[in-house]
C-alpha cells in the first residue's frame, strides 16, 4: 500500500487527515520540480502557479489561522 494511502487510511483525527494531505500536494509539487529541472520539461508557468498555491494553502494559511487563534 502506497505511504500516502496508509496516512490516509490511518488518521485518527482531522489535522491527520490535513497532514497526509499536506503530503500529497507536496510530492505532486516535488515531482513537478522533477520533470521541469531533471527532465527539462516545459512546465515552468505550470510549477509556478503550483508552487504558489501550495505555499499559499499549507503554509501560509494554516500558519496565519494558528497565530490568529482559529485553529
Amino acid at each position: 500500500m502506497p505511504v500516502f494511502l496508509r496516512g490516509f487510511a490511518e488518521a485518527a483525527s482531522a489535522t491527520d487527515l490535513w497532514l497526509a494531505a499536506n503530503w500529497v500536494v507536496w510530492c505532486g509539487l516535488w515531482f513537478m520540480y522533477f520533470l521541469l529541472l531533471a527532465l527539462g520539461r516545459p512546465i515552468q508557468r505550470q510549477t509556478a502557479w503550483v508552487t504558489l498555491f501550495t505555499g499559499i494553502f499549507t503554509g501560509w494559511l494554516p500558519g496565519f489561522l494558528l497565530l490568529d487563534g482559529l485553529i
